[in-house]
C-alpha cells in the first residue's frame, strides 16, 4: 500500500515499515484519553529489532514530547526544522482551541 503523502520514492524497507504499520497497528485502539510515551517507545523498540532502526527524525512539535523517552531507549534523535507540521501545528491550536 503506497501512502499518498509521500511523494519521492522510499526504500523496500520502508514500504515495508509502512504496510507493517497499516496492517498491525492500524486497528490499535486506546482507551486512555492520551497515547501514552511508552506505547510509542515500545513501538519503536519493535521497529528497532525487526527493521535495525536506531535513528529517528521528526519534526519540533512533536519530537519536544517524545525526544526523552527515546534517547533513553537508545534512538538517534534528529529534528526536521522544515517540517510543515512543526509551524503549522501551534497556528491551528491557537484558532481552534
Amino acid at each position: 500500500m503506497a501512502n499518498p503523502m509521500f511523494s519521492q520514492p522510499r526504500s523496500p524497507y520502508a514500504e515495508e515499515l509502512f504496510d507493517t504499520i497499516m496492517d498491525e497497528y492500524l486497528d490499535l485502539l486506546l482507551d486512555e484519553p492520551v497515547i501514552d510515551i511508552s506505547y510509542m517507545v515500545n513501538y519503536f523498540c519493535e521497529m528497532r529489532e525487526k527493521y535495525g532502526l536506531n535513528t529517528i527524525v521528526g519534526d519540533t512539535f512533536r519530537l519536544d514530547i517524545v525526544k526523552q523517552a527515546l534517547e533513553e531507549a537508545g534512538f538517534k534523535v534528529l529534528y526536521n526544522p522544515h517540517a510543515i507540521y512543526a509551524k503549522l501545528a501551534p497556528r491551528i491550536e491557537i484558532q481552534f482551541p
